[in-house]
C-alpha cells in the first residue's frame, strides 16, 4: 500500500507514476479536504481514477492511496 501527498498540478504525473509501478488495474483512492467537513473520497483503479475526477473542482493538496486493500 501506498500513501502520499499529492498537489493538484502534479496528480496526473504521479497517478502514471504509480500505475506503471503497480499496473493500471491497481485500486486507489483520494481523498479531498481530508479531516474536514468537505471531505470527498474517489475510489477506482490507476487506469481510470482521473476519469473519475473529471468535473471535480480539485483541491490544492489532496492524499493518494494505492493498493490491494481498497480492492
Amino acid at each position: 500500500t501506498v500513501v502520499t501527498h499529492v498537489g493538484a498540478p502534479q496528480l496526473a504525473e504521479v497517478i502514471r507514476g504509480l500505475a506503471h509501478a503497480h499496473g493500471s488495474g491497481c485500486p486507489a483512492g483520494i481523498v479531498m479536504s481530508a479531516g474536514r467537513e468537505d471531505e470527498t473520497t474517489v475510489i477506482g483503479t490507476l487506469g481510470d481514477i482521473t476519469d473519475r475526477l473529471a468535473g471535480t473542482d480539485l483541491p490544492a493538496e489532496m492524499v493518494v492511496i494505492v493498493g490491494r486493500p481498497l480492492g
